[in-house]
């Protein structure tokens, strides 16, 4: 879900079905400001050298783009400009506002377009990415968490009618897909953590 919409598109059939024609939104993806267009090569860069879908010079001008990236966004962190550092002065830009090419190191201006749009995209917008990436962590956490296959939800107190109905019906593997079936709510996850601790220890 964390790498493209089509995999929100596939993970949302899966766990929650669909009983009309599926439209695909992109509000139905939680980590949509790590689905931009311009890092999309970057984010399917490891699945196009595992299957061999892209020849060799084209996966190493996305080696270099994604080096690029990563590097000068730790050296806009760093670099100081007139009233803190070159970072902190792209935040302070409203969306609209132009950004002063002056403050701009040469090498940088002399990178490709889509590899300066993502820099400064990802400088830009870095507190609220960070934030999306913890949200991941906690969600592959919530990947290992298992869930039996005889459970009977019906007979868990305090889980709610519904969402017990609902997890039976589609029965989910692990507390992350259980989490994004429609109907079921982060205090049902909760219940589940604690009853699945007091149900291991039974």
């Amino acid at each position: 879900r964390d790498e493209s919409y089509l995999g929100v598109l596939i993970d949302d059939l899966v766990t929650k079905g669909t009983t009309e024609p599926y439209r695909m939104f992109t509000s139905r993806a939680e980590y949509r400001l790590l689905l931009n267009h311009a890092s999309a090569e970057i984010r399917m860069l490891p699945h196009a050298k595992r299957y061999g879908l892209l020849d060799a010079q084209r996966l190493r001008r996305i080696e270099e783009k994604a080096r690029a990236v990563s590097e000068y966004s730790q050296l806009f962190e760093v670099e100081k400009v007139k009233g803190g550092t070159l970072a902190q002065a792209l935040r302070r830009l409203n969306e609209e506002d132009p950004i002063d090419e002056e403050i701009l190191p040469a090498s940088f201006k002399a990178l490709a377009l889509s590899t300066r749009q993502e820099i400064i995209y990802r400088v830009r917008y870095k507190g609220y990415i960070d934030r999306e990436r913890r949200g991941i962590e906690k969600m592959r956490h919530l990947e290992n968490i298992r869930l039996p296959k005889d459970l009977d939800y019906a007979k868990i107190r305090g889980l709610r009618i519904e969402s017990a109905q609902k997890l039976t019906q589609m029965r989910p593997e692990n507390l992350s897909q259980a989490s994004r079936i429609s109907g079921v709510g982060p205090a049902d996850i909760s219940l589940l953590m604690v009853y699945l601790k007091t149900f291991s220890r039974e």
